[in-house]
């Protein structure tokens, strides 16, 4: 592996506290009293709205550095993230011009809500979401290094969309 992600900020610690030297992905939502602590040990976060957006970048200006963030599209899980549609696009190309550098837009995810089911119609459209707002945000500057949206069930049955990461957890 040459990424990790956890579900939780004391899973991320325990593992860099143990020697663990490999980047460190949150995909749980942090607490914002946590933030600070996760940003300073160079834990990437999720950041799922702008609002949340806004204040890391503001501890990240704190830090005097700019700090690595995925960015979470909401494909249809209907859990967190911003709308896989122009007006989410539109949200996070406005985070991204009012942050001035504080964020690193490293990467870009979303979850598929039924890559285990049979039909694979609706991970079909949650990637066609996922890759049109992907496409909006690259023509505007915004270019991730790193593109992730299989879970486990994603990873075995659709390798072609196994982009830069996989997060196998279940499996």
């Amino acid at each position: 592996a040459s990424w990790l992600a956890v579900a939780t900020v004391d899973e991320a610690i325990e593992l860099q506290d143990a020697g663990l030297e490999l980047p460190l992905l949150i995909l749980g939502l942090v607490e914002e009293a946590r933030e600070m602590e996760v940003l300073e040990r160079g834990i990437r976060i999720v950041v799922a709205d702008k609002k949340t957006g806004l204040r890391v970048a503001a501890k990240a200006d704190k830090l005097g550095r700019s700090c690595p963030i995925h960015i979470k599209l909401d494909t249809g899980m209907s859990r967190i993230g911003f709308e896989a549609n122009e007006a989410g696009c539109t949200e996070i190309l406005d985070l991204a011009s009012e942050v001035d550098g504080s964020l690193q837009f490293e990467g870009l995810m979303t979850h598929f809500a039924r890559s285990d089911e049979d039909d694979r119609n609706v991970t079909d459209e949650q990637y066609k979401q996922f890759a049109e707002c992907k496409e909006r945000l690259e023509r505007a500057g915004i270019v991730p290094a790193y593109s992730h949206v299989c879970n486990s069930a994603a990873t075995v049955r659709f390798p072609e969309y196994h982009l830069d990461l996989v997060r196998v957890g279940l499996i």
